[in-house]
């Protein structure tokens, strides 16, 4: 199965899409925000980055921003957000995300958006 970085600054959240995901055969490091993503990256390859949108200090706009200047492959990486309009996923998608997931989302939901992610070839792009 894949290795999925989970970053959220809500423990509850964090601790659910770990939950999800492990008992799912997927390998989970969570961070609980984008200077944790950010080293995690930098520690560790992942094959998908679940990113939230809103959090204090780096959100997750900046977080891509960031990874946008980076010489390093970076993975694909779905924004979760409870802001899911069509500007917030134009937003998402231009600052180098591969999609947004709202919400609150389902367990089908977030398994089929991350097996629809990590199985099929998705190049690590560099920044």
């Amino acid at each position: 199965m894949s290795t999925v970085l989970v970053v959220d600054d809500e423990a509850d959240i964090r601790e659910v899409m770990d939950l999800m995901l492990s008992g799912a055969g997927h390998r989970v490091r969570t961070e609980p925000d984008g200077r944790g993503a950010l080293t995690a990256l930098a520690e560790e390859s992942f094959d998908l980055v679940l990113l939230d949108r809103t959090m204090p200090g780096l959100d997750g706009i900046e977080v891509l921003q960031e990874l946008e200047g980076s010489t390093r492959a970076v993975p694909p990486v779905l924004m979760v957000s409870a802001l899911s309009s069509r500007d917030d996923l134009r937003a998402a998608v231009d600052a180098g995300a591969v999609g947004l997931l709202g919400k609150p989302f389902t367990r089908a939901e977030l398994l089929g958006r991350v097996d629809e992610l990590t199985v099929e070839p998705h190049p690590p792009t560099t920044g």
